[in-house]
């Protein structure tokens, strides 16, 4: 597997990579989430408290998809080794999901990222510690840090 480079400092509007279609729709769909009551501001996922008028819309979404799409390999890895222990499975008939099995798992995913969590003394919805550590593993994998030692 070769490294990557990452380079988060451009917007998703900004991007030149292939896969920019296919992180836009996908952001828009993180974004149309019916997220658990209470959790934050629609737009931007974050708490009322932490909202700012919506400074940060589609932020954490684009974010979320791009990492998801096209993020390091290791990164991914380690989300879905996350999801898993926190109850996400999926059992494949053989090496490839079939159609059905990756439709299956996405609106896992899905609900798994609209639902309630504890964030510190608040409940926010998944996509907010979804986009903590999949932010922390991607600079953390940037900069050679071996991933598979830390959740």
């Amino acid at each position: 597997m070769g490294h990557r480079e990452i380079d988060a400092s451009h917007s998703l509007e900004e991007c030149t990579d292939p896969s920019r279609a296919i992180v836009s729709e996908e952001s828009r769909v993180l974004m149309e989430l019916k997220l658990a009551s209470g959790t934050g501001c629609r737009k931007c996922a974050l708490t009322s408290n932490d909202c700012y008028n919506c400074v940060y819309q589609g932020v954490i979404h684009g974010a979320i998809a791009a990492i998801m799409i096209i993020g390091p390999e290791p990164v991914i890895d380690k989300m879905t080794s996350w999801m898993k222990m926190e109850g996400i499975q999926i059992e494949a008939k053989g090496e490839a999901l079939s159609s059905q099995e990756i439709e299956h798992l996405r609106q896992l995913t899905l609900d798994w990222f609209a639902r309630r969590v504890s964030w510190g003394d608040e409940g926010v919805s998944g996509l907010v510690p979804a986009f903590n550590r999949l932010d922390r593993w991607t600079e953390a994998f940037g900069r050679g840090v071996k991933l598979p030692d830390w959740l």
